[in-house]
Formats: structure tokens, C-alpha cells, sequence
């Protein structure tokens, strides 16, 4: 619908990715044919760019760091696991009053 209003094409992209795409296009990016760039806002994640294009994967999640298990047993997380690396590292983590005393506090 949006691009029937504005006459033009439309693309929807991941955060992580967009991001990628701008570094490769006005930053470091652009001397490297491949790297990752990793984002940290909501979640942790990150936009793949191989061979000069970005990378997606399966579903447009091929950059998502956020759901890694950095520890085993801790806190639960809203994607069902427990530990992961989004409760330490996102932008919700620093809203939550870290002190800075314990990374992994249950």
C-alpha cells in the first residue's frame, strides 16, 4: 500500500541491516567487501554484509546475537530462554539501574 501512495518502490528492513547498509554505503564499510556490524539498541543483533550485499538468512535473522545464551540457569527472558545475552547488553538492560557490580545479577 505504501508503495502504491508514493509511487515508488518500498523496501522493509531489519534495524541491524539498514544499519549495515548505511556503514557500507557512508563509513568504514565502504573499503570491506564483507563484515558485521553490530547493533545494540531493543535487542543485540547485528546486519552481515558478504560480498558487497547484505546477508538476511532464514527469516531475516541472520545477525541476531540477542537471544544468545551467556548464562546458563539465569534470567528469564521473553523469548523463553533463560541467560540471554539481550537481558545484559540492550538498551532495556541499562534502563533497568545497573550498578555495574554484577554483569550476569538474577
Amino acid at each position: 500500500r505504501l508503495s502504491a501512495a508514493l509511487g515508488m518502490p518500498v523496501l522493509l528492513e531489519n534495524d541491524a541491516t539498514a544499519a549495515a547498509v548505511g556503514e557500507q554505503l557512508y563509513g568504514v564499510g565502504r573499503r570491506l567487501n564483507d563484515f558485521f556490524y553490530i547493533y545494540i539498541g531493543v535487542g543485540v543483533g547485528g546486519g552481515m554484509i558478504l560480498a558487497s550485499h547484505p546477508y538476511r538468512g532464514h527469516a531475516g535473522r541472520a545477525g541476531e546475537l540477542g537471544h544468545v545464551v551467556v548464562e546458563p540457569g539465569g534470567r528469564a527472558c521473553a523469548c523463553g530462554n533463560r541467560g540471554c545475552l539481550e537481558l545484559v547488553a540492550a538498551v532495556a538492560a541499562a534502563a533497568d539501574g545497573w550498578d555495574g557490580s554484577d554483569p550476569f545479577r538474577n
